[in-house]
């Protein structure tokens, strides 16, 4: 299947393959005709860009001409408004005389609908045309402004009082002798003769001119007369009131053609408001009509050559390379159909796709010896697992596998153990009835732990249950484990009932020789102050009959008494010392004391036996080591005295040192470092290790030799561990020995802190 698998693949692949070189055609075509493509789109680009342009400068051309031509018609209004100002009849409010000349000023300037004169709070005195009732135009924005401001005026859209069609008007203050303002007199331009004067601003064709005043109201319309008096499109009128004083932008105007506006804004002098805004359009299909149909054209007949070139190529194509490709298809459909013998490289040709045959027998004739190294390999993964297999059936530990807390394996050796005949009386059954109850909520949050974090348990030793009931100990080990799909525990486990027996059996046995010990010592406690009593009476009548007048052979035996006594007396305080030690009966001191005073004394207590084998007694003690400390003396000069005597009983000649440093320091608490070295016999390297056993020395025929019982040292070991402290030697036969012992002890002057060394 695998075999077959990859077969389909490589049919895929071919498949791929064939249809890429179609596409490598079409794309290289394409690329081809970028170029070109570019160049027409990238002119065609340049000359809507140039024809915009042109539109651009020739709407602003137009709205500047009438600009020019309103602000000549407007700058007219104003100087014959300032004339009138100032004429003597308007001056002395000659309403007849002033309404006569008014009409022949009207008549002369057939582009004025009405002249009129207004007093101070609007009401209308005098008029080109004839005044039929009284008449305010107090209303008015150009009288209001005019008379308020004492400038000229403009004002906006409006229907004519008199004339009764849409007008303009501009409004000029009159002042009287005095300088003040005493009235206004105005012009209306009826909007309907903009059409004359702006008839010949309309050189171009497809154009369009539009008038609006301050509010946004339509004055003039070129191309929509029936706009006049209405509103100009909010969007397009808020570009301009927005906009600078002049510009352009497209947009789509108020009749829905798509133009290219010019508009400028119009004001008086002293107004911030312009009184009418011009804006002039081109339409834009006329401007880009020629630039469009011209790359259209081109276009067409680039994509006309392109259609012929891949239908040339298609055919080139199909004739030399797709033929070939179909029968690579063939073939690998017959290798996907499992005949590893098909071969296509002789039939494809020479050339790439020769190549390409080549490369197709390679890996034909590859996939021809990986199905057979594959089915190999399959044949020896089914005999490794089958060994695993045996290994896990017959295996002497207890392999179990259990999902979601129930058993889904267990190897005959499990079963046997939980008492079962069959595995299909413990499969399914939850682990919880095969664990001990004081076992299973440990057991639960193992496998919690297991199963989560996906990492594997130390040996835990449980408790199992039988199906009878019965209980059996076992030493177990969880890891994680892939079970058909599902998070599972691989459990192993090592019945280990016998050696718990034993174990329980050895704990009594050792319990029994621990009894046995503690009776020894209490016995050989007991005795050794049993002895001691009629001892020291032996040795006090010896002292007493040493008083009395005694011949030379008596005295020799009264020295043998003594010299007896003393020793068995030694030996009954080492015996009886040493029992207390074992018997947990010692009890350390803790008092001040001087440890130079304490090296003296015990070296004064061997004064004698150094002096009876004229050895040289030295001292080496370091000044940084404090003097005054804390603890027990007693048990320290013990063992000091203990190692002075052995050094000063094994050696014949030389001498014997006892050196006093300091190991180390925390605060108050000083390490001493006590050495005795001496130049004797020394030991052996084998003899090192038992030195400080209890009734051990180095060799037997010292025990012959020297004396002693071999208790000395191992209750120098025993005190310096007691105190908290470590004993050791270094020796070499034949050069002497040095023994080191460190024990930690109090500084007397410093701070304790509330801690004193054990």
């Amino acid at each position: 299947m695998q075999a077959a698998a990859y077969s389909i693949r490589t049919v895929t692949e071919s498949n791929l393959f064939s249809m890429s070189i179609r596409k490598h055609i079409i794309i290289l075509i394409i690329l081809m005709t970028i170029v070109p493509t570019g160049i027409i789109v990238y002119s065609s680009v340049q000359q809507r860009a140039h024809d915009i342009e042109g539109a651009t400068a020739i709407a602003a051309g137009i709205a500047d001409q009438i600009a020019n031509n309103q602000n000549i018609l407007v700058a007219g209004v104003e100087q014959l408004l300032i004339t009138l100002s100032h004429v003597p009849s308007v001056q002395q409010h000659d309403g007849a005389g002033t309404s006569k000349l008014l009409a022949e000023i009207i008549k002369l300037n057939p582009q004025y609908g009405n002249i009129g004169l207004q007093d101070k709070s609007g009401l209308l005195w005098a008029s080109a045309i004839p005044i039929k009732s009284p008449t305010s135009y107090a209303d008015r924005r150009h009288v209001r402004n005019a008379i308020a401001s004492g400038n000229f005026s403009s004002g906006e859209y409006v229907v004519g009082k008199l004339l009764k069609t849409p007008t303009i008007s501009f409004s000029y203050p009159i002042r009287d002798d005095s300088g003040h303002i005493s009235g206004a007199a105005s012009v209306a331009i009826v909007l309907q003769k903009y059409k004359d004067l702006l008839k010949s601003n309309i050189t171009f064709p497809n154009s369009s001119i539009l008038l609006v005043d301050h509010r946004g109201i339509i004055l003039y319309s070129a191309n929509s007369p029936r706009l006049v008096g209405k509103k100009d499109r909010a969007d397009l009128f808020e570009r301009m009131r927005n906009g600078p004083n002049e510009g352009t932008f497209e947009a789509t105007g108020n009749t829905a053609i798509d133009r290219i506006f010019s508009y400028r804004k119009l004001r008086l002098e002293g107004e911030q408001t312009p009184y009418l805004y011009i804006r002039v359009g081109m339409k834009k299909d006329a401007v880009l009509g020629r630039t469009s149909t011209r790359l259209r054209f081109n276009v067409g007949l680039l994509f006309s050559l392109m259609v012929l070139m891949i239908s040339v190529a298609w055919y080139i194509n199909k004739k030399r390379v797709i033929e070939k490709i179909e029968l690579l298809q063939a073939a690998s459909r017959r290798l996907a159909q499992g005949d590893l013998s098909v071969r296509v490289a002789r039939s494809v040709g020479g050339g790439e796709l020769g190549e390409l045959g080549l490369a197709f027998d390679d890996m034909a004739q590859r996939l021809a010896n990986d199905v057979s190294d594959r089915l190999l390999s399959e044949q020896a993964l089914k005999e490794s697992e089958a060994r695993f297999r045996s290994i896990i059936e017959f295996s002497p530990n207890m392999i179990m596998v259990h999902v979601n807390g129930r058993y889904v394996y267990l190897n005959p050796t499990a079963v046997a153990k939980f008492g079962a005949q069959d595995p299909k009386e413990l499969i399914g059954k939850p682990i919880s009835e095969t664990i001990h109850a004081d076992f299973r909520g440990i057991v639960q949050e193992r496998v919690s732990i297991i199963t989560d974090r996906n990492t594997a348990s130390l040996k835990k030793e449980e408790k199992l249950l039988r199906l009878d009931g019965s209980i059996f100990d076992v030493e177990i080990t969880g890891m994680p484990f892939c079970y058909n799909g599902e998070k599972a525990v691989l459990a192993i486990a090592v019945d280990i009932t016998e050696r718990k027996r034993m174990e329980h059996e050895l704990q009594r046995a050792k319990e029994a020789a621990d009894a046995a010990n503690r009776a020894k010592s209490e016995f050989l406690a007991n005795m050794s102050h049993e002895i001691r009593t009629p001892m020291n009476g032996i040795m006090g009548m010896a002292s007493i009959l040493g008083l009395t007048e005694l011949s030379g052979e008596q005295k020799e035996c009264l020295e043998a008494i003594m010299d007896s006594s003393e020793l068995l007396l030694s030996l009954i305080n080492d015996v009886l010392d040493l029992s207390k030690i074992e018997a947990g009966k010692i009890e350390l001191e803790s008092a001040s004391f001087s440890l130079r005073d304490i090296i003296s004394s015990a070296m004064r207590a061997q004064a004698a036996h150094i002096h009876a084998k004229k050895l040289t007694m030295q001292t080496a003690i370091s000044p940084q080591l404090p003097d005054a400390l804390v603890g027990d003396q007693l048990r320290l000069k013990q063992i000091l005295i203990n190692l002075i005597n052995n050094a000063v009983k094994f050696t014949e000649h030389g001498s014997v040192t006892v050196s006093a440093h300091q190991f180390e320091r925390h605060g108050a608490i000083v390490f001493l470092w006590l050495s005795v070295a001496d130049t004797g016999i020394g030991i052996k390297p084998e003899a090192m290790e038992r030195i400080f056993a209890p009734f051990s020395q180095a060799d037997t025929s010292t025990t012959r030799k020297y004396g002693g019982t071999g208790l000395g040292l191992s209750i120098c070991r025993q005190l310096s561990e007691l105190m908290g402290g470590r004993i050791w030697a270094e020796s070499k036969e034949g050069m002497g020995s040095t023994f080191h012992v460190v024990i930690p002890f109090m500084v007397a002057d410093a701070p304790t802190n509330g801690h004193v060394p054990p």
